[in-house]
């Protein structure tokens, strides 16, 4: 697991300032691949010039303070300049309404050169959710030039939920985005999302308890090894109980 600066997203969508000149939607030509947009001439609370291009994939890793290795599923938002084609699933849940499957990633514009990559925001799902909930506010992000992840924290999902609550459950969830955006920086050199996105700084956001998985992951300490240390004389299942109070 590679660790990286983080940054705490603190506000997620703001309403820009504009002088009645930003550009339109409307008037963009997303039909042309050759076409660059510039998204940072849209207002941010204003639909962007691009589409939203959706891939989901798998993830396998092996968890630190574990002996088994963990198996999550991964979803991607991203800009594209495709119209159309088939829409995407999030896993068992839902329908990735307004995605694009598998779209062509849109080229450079005047974001990722102002940024040295796309940006990328890492989001952490809140409890026995599952990774797609937040889906409207990722989709418009896309739209803007951004990169998205989030991931299904496996044992703690809308219908795959382990109760009571397992104490390596707060180990799990940050090192699930921790290896996704390691899987996102090691995709084959022939992948079309291949060195799309800067991951060497990028944004975290979670709802609700995904808040606690973000503190993780900016570096919040959790003695995952030693009950003793933080419930003493707890059994596991006392343990997290406490954990989770």
């Amino acid at each position: 697991m590679t660790l990286r600066p983080a940054r705490l997203l603190l506000l997620v969508l703001a309403t820009a300032c504009t002088d009645g000149t930003d550009a339109d939607p409307a008037d963009t030509d997303a039909t042309d691949s050759d076409t660059l947009v510039d998204p940072l001439a849209f207002a941010v609370d204003a639909p962007g010039p691009y589409q939203v291009g959706y891939r989901s994939l798998e993830l396998t890793y092996d968890p630190p303070a574990d002996t088994a290795s963990r198996t999550v599923g991964m979803y991607v938002w991203y800009p594209t300049l495709d119209t159309e084609g088939e829409v995407g699933r999030y896993g068992v849940y839902a329908e990735a309404t307004g995605t694009l499957l598998d779209a062509t990633p849109a080229p450079d514009d005047a974001l990722t050169e102002a940024h040295g990559g796309r940006p990328l925001l890492v989001h952490s799902h809140g409890d026995q959710a599952f990774g797609g909930d937040n889906a409207p506010l990722f989709g418009h992000l896309a739209q803007h030039g951004w990169v998205i992840v989030s991931v299904d924290h496996v044992d703690n999902l809308l219908f795959a939920n382990v109760q009571p609550t397992p104490p390596l459950h707060w180990v799990h969830r940050p090192s699930d985005l921790a290896y996704a955006v390691d899987q996102l920086e090691a995709l084959p050199s022939d992948d079309p999302l291949s060195g799309l996105v800067r991951t060497d700084r990028y944004l975290v956001s979670g709802h609700s308890r995904g808040a606690t998985t973000v503190w993780s992951i900016l570096g919040a300490q959790f003695a995952a090894g030693n009950e003793s240390d933080w419930c003493p004389g707890c059994t596991s299942d006392q343990a997290s109980e406490v954990a989770t109070t």
